[in-house]
């Protein structure tokens, strides 16, 4: 997705998008914790931001309008997006996939035999209308309705 002139931009716990053409912000959302990182995908912005312990959190946003899309308490390790679905390996060796739209979890499983020997987290993909996570040691094929 192109957007001309716009740029998201991340200012101590203020994330916002700037319109460089007409100079002034589209939006603004404030994050209650420190951003520790942004990344786009289509018109879905995922921020990940972290409290004083350390603990780990994600939000996606709306790039357009700036509105919560889905807001998680996961660290994510690979994701992929896919028919509004969001599939994703976590910090806890879990394979899992949650609905954008209802904004509900439809499955999370355990995965073992995934996890190299060096500690390179498996990465998801799609191949063929099909998920698969891999890494050097195994590829598996998801079943998309319960892992």
């Amino acid at each position: 997705m192109k957007s001309k002139n716009k740029i998201i931009v991340s200012q101590h716990k203020e994330v916002f998008l700037y319109d460089t053409k007409l100079l002034r912000k589209e939006w603004t959302v404030i994050i209650k914790h420190k951003i520790s990182g942004m990344t786009r995908f289509d018109n879905l912005v995922l921020i990940s931001y972290h409290n004083w312990w350390g603990k780990v959190f994600s939000k996606f946003i709306d790039f357009s309008s700036g509105e919560e899309v889905f807001d998680i308490d996961e660290k994510f390790l690979s994701i992929l997006i896919h028919e509004k679905k969001l599939y994703f390996i976590n910090q806890d060796k879990e394979i899992g996939c949650y609905s954008l739209t209802s904004k509900t979890k439809i499955f999370k499983v355990a995965i073992k035999g995934l996890w190299s020997w060096d500690g390179t987290p498996p990465k998801i993909s799609l191949i063929d209308k099909s998920i698969y996570a891999f890494s050097k040691r195994k590829i598996i094929k998801v079943n998309n309705s319960n892992g």
